[in-house]
């Protein structure tokens, strides 16, 4: 691993360590955009996915996400995520339902169970491209949904939390790049105009 890629991690860690543990953390303050957020994610969900056994959501956070839509259609939720504070949240937050947590960086994960879905959202901008590609091939036997901020320029790069923005264009060559195909692709609706677009991708692996 290269210096300039361990700064990076070390950056985004030291961010997300002060960062509380709310739903308003995993949404860069844009509390506004939640309802939006999780609706069309259903839509989008219900349209791609055909079998609702089990879902594993990588950087699960708080699990605002499985909170307010997963627990609706599945049986069993899988969440990967590196903050021990985000994991006992959604720990508090999902006790009476059927998940499993893994606390590890998504890099880190290695698939043993068949999920029905893979559920990628807000995690790749913290992915150098090599990183991308690697978690994407783990999961080339499963539907994946990938949920992601775009932005007009191929890289932009935020020193605040080592983020990285790519562009649609940079987001197709990487997944083409895999191996994949993009079988369903929109834009989130109903965003403010001072933040990035956000686009959803269902993807399958050329050989499934």
């Amino acid at each position: 691993m290269n210096l300039r890629k361990l700064q990076m991690k070390e950056i985004n860690r030291q961010f997300w360590a002060q960062q509380s543990i709310t739903n308003s953390s995993m949404l860069g303050g844009y509390d506004q955009i939640n309802n939006v957020d999780i609706q069309q994610s259903e839509q989008f969900l219900l349209r791609n996915i055909k079998q609702f056994n089990t879902i594993l959501e990588l950087g699960s956070g708080v699990g605002r996400i499985s909170e307010q839509l997963f627990i609706k259609h599945f049986k069993e939720i899988h969440l990967v995520e590196r903050e021990a504070k985000f994991i006992n949240e959604s720990k508090r937050r999902l006790n009476q339902f059927n998940c499993l947590y893994y606390q590890m960086p998504v890099e880190q994960f290695e698939p043993k169970n068949y999920f029905d879905c893979i559920w990628i959202q807000w995690i790749s901008m913290y992915l150098t491209d090599s990183d991308f590609c690697n978690m994407l091939q783990k999961f080339k036997k499963y539907p994946i949904i990938l949920k992601e901020n775009v932005s007009t320029q191929d890289y932009q790069f935020d020193d605040e939390d080592a983020s990285i923005t790519r562009s649609e264009k940079i987001y197709e060559i990487l997944i083409k790049k895999c191996g994949f195909k993009i079988v369903d692709e929109e834009f989130q609706q109903g965003l403010p105009t001072d933040i990035y677009k956000i686009k959803l991708y269902f993807l399958k692996h050329l050989e499934f």
